[in-house]
């Protein structure tokens, strides 16, 4: 047996490497949407974060200057 067990020559070949593609990019497709989604979550959490920090700080000067 020469090459590769997962690819093999003929009709039948032909229709396993083609479903191994297409298990292959259906993996991909689930991976880059779980990262795409996380990546998207996180990005948010963290604007909210800033945001917070930013209004914290101004909250905390205005309170400064009201101190006689």
């Amino acid at each position: 047996m020469v090459g590769s067990p997962l690819f093999s020559s003929g009709v039948n070949g032909a229709m396993r490497d083609a479903s191994l593609i297409a298990l292959f990019s259906l993996g991909m497709a689930s991976t880059l949407t779980v990262l795409f989604f996380a990546f998207r979550r996180t990005f948010r959490l963290e604007q909210e974060r800033t945001l917070m920090r930013r209004m914290r700080r101004r909250l905390d000067r205005m309170f400064l200057k009201q101190k006689p």
